[in-house]
């Protein structure tokens, strides 16, 4: 027999899955991914209720590696229908398949995505290749609504055969990225077309040199960092809207 306590904390249970999916998934979203996973046990309205959320907020430091990776494919796997608006994904503890992160990315990044933060911590030699879906292929655009992109860790931006187009994009960081071509960041650059604030960090590169030309009239906020051991620099950039600029070089 269930004691007083227990009888209450059903009728809670209860109570909350009555609620609207939308409330749902607005509790949810103020709680991290592993107290969501946790609310499945609740009743079978919360069972896969956590993997519909749509910001979701994925990073390592809350969780055990394995138990990250099994939460992350389960959301994959379970999202069909819930398109992804809002997409941090960031791990530092352990090493992380190339083929996982570029199946995740790929699954859960949808044109009504707005923001996408990859954050990578691992080295120069282990170095992952961004997957397919943030270029355009000529004929499908999955990242034409994206708003904010910001990519942090030696992942490799491959211009030499893919396109870019971000019509939306306002906000790009770019953190340790590798480029494969000496005009890539030019290329990337040239498809932002309304972008106003822009963060570069240029640290070591498999190029010798990098040149960075553009011009926007929309730019608002320039920042730019070059390490040490980095490859040679040469920029030239016409923005007459800027407002805030910070330019160093260790």
């Amino acid at each position: 027999m269930k004691s007083s306590e227990e009888i209450a904390d059903d009728e809670i249970a209860h109570r909350f899955s009555t609620l609207p999916e939308d409330i749902l998934l607005e509790i949810l979203s103020h709680l991290s991914l592993k107290e969501s996973a946790a609310s499945s046990v609740l009743s079978k309205t919360w069972t896969t209720l956590w993997t519909e959320l749509p910001n979701l907020d994925l990073d390592d430091r809350n969780l055990e590696g394995y138990e990250f990776r099994h939460l992350i494919r389960k959301v994959v796997m379970t999202r069909e229908t819930h398109p992804v608006h809002r997409l941090r994904l960031s791990w530092i503890q352990e090493e992380i398949p190339t083929w996982d992160v570029v199946g995740w990315v790929s699954c859960l990044v949808g044109k009504e995505t707005k923001q996408i933060d990859v954050c990578v911590e691992t080295t120069f030699q282990r170095r992952y290749h961004l997957p397919n879906c943030l270029f355009f292929d000529g004929n499908e655009n999955l990242v034409e609504n994206l708003v904010s992109l910001k990519l942090k860790g030696f992942m490799v931006l491959d211009t030499t055969y893919y396109l870019f187009a971000f019509p939306s994009l306002k906000v790009l960081e770019l953190i340790n990225i590798l480029y494969t071509e000496g005009d890539s960041l030019s290329k990337i650059l040239s498809s932002c077309t309304v972008i106003e604030d822009l963060k570069l960090q240029i640290g070591v590169q498999t190029l010798k040199s990098l040149r960075v030309t553009f011009s926007t009239s929309t730019l608002k906020r320039f920042q730019c960092r070059l390490l040490s051991g980095g490859p040679t620099c040469e920029f030239k950039i016409d923005t007459p809207a800027l407002e805030f600029c910070i330019f160093r070089a260790n």
